[in-house]
């Protein structure tokens, strides 16, 4: 038998088994019902007994109530959660706003749910793992914290700025196959999205430090791929030319260390019969 069939006529109690965390009603019908031991305390059940469709009723919201609670616990159980959150979920998938609410008031009680300890858990893992103001405001709001908790969270500037940082060292080695200007692009870009201020992130890369040598190389490669591109594309050499400064300039080259590179290659002069004027 369907739990939701209870209520609808009245049944009598034939047999109960136990059977753990859950007891079986078999009625005289010889129908049977699976439901929690505690639906089953709480009306007191016993053999013989009539469930009348009112009781049956009332069981069914109790033992509902107890299926939402199980549902919330083993969601709690995965990961933390907002009450909010916790609210939609369970409403998405019982639809009865009332015993939902009074489910997570219940948990709450047992310090289940408890958006203040959520806030706690979560700082410290985005202290621990450098994220910036603006992603924790953003991850709190997504997630269901009020307005209120939201305004009511310190930020330290001096513990944003050690973030950023630590952020900082972690990511620079993975961009240096770049050039300079393109290394602080890609940091900054990856530090707004990890949620810091852009006075901070400005000033965490002033201690990028600019390697000429390298910088060098990676002028005269780029060059010569640049260079193989547009000539191999038979276009004009004067406008060829131009597209490859251009070119350079883009991926964030300095245009006199691009003039000085351009001006040295005698086999561009020879090759092409172009020389570059200022």
């Amino acid at each position: 038998m369907h739990l939701e069939e209870v209520g609808k006529t009245e049944l009598i109690i034939k047999e109960i088994k136990d059977k753990g965390s859950k007891v079986i009603l078999i009625f005289t019908n010889d129908e049977k019902l699976k439901i929690y031991k505690a639906t089953y305390l709480e009306f007191n059940l016993a053999s013989g007994e009539v469930i009348t469709p009112k009781l049956g009723k009332e069981i069914v919201k109790f033992e509902t109530q107890e299926e939402i609670v199980k549902y919330l616990k083993g969601l709690i159980a995965k990961r933390p959660y907002t009450e909010k959150v916790l609210l939609k979920k369970a409403l998405a998938k019982f639809r009865d706003y009332h015993l939902v609410k009074n489910a997570i008031i219940n948990l709450k009680s047992f310090k289940l749910i408890d958006d203040k300890d959520y806030i706690e858990n979560y700082l410290d893992y985005f202290d621990k793992n450098n994220f910036g103001q603006y992603f924790i405001i953003n991850f709190f709001r997504t997630n269901g914290l009020s307005e209120k908790m939201i305004n009511e969270l310190n930020f330290d500037e001096e513990n944003e700025k050690r973030k950023a940082k630590n952020y900082f060292d972690s990511v620079k080695n993975k961009v240096v196959s770049n050039n300079f200007a393109k290394q602080k692009k890609k940091i900054y870009e990856r530090m707004l999205l990890r949620g810091f201020n852009i006075e901070i992130i400005l000033d965490v890369l002033n201690d990028l430090k600019i390697d000429i040598k390298a910088e060098h190389e990676k002028l005269e490669r780029d060059y010569r791929k640049v260079k193989n591109k547009y000539f191999m594309t038979n276009d004009v050499k004067l406008d060829a030319n131009a597209k490859i400064v251009n070119k350079l300039i883009d991926k964030g080259y300095n245009l006199d260390d691009i003039n000085e590179i351009i001006e040295k290659d005698t086999d561009f002069e020879k090759e092409e019969g172009v020389k570059l004027d200022d």
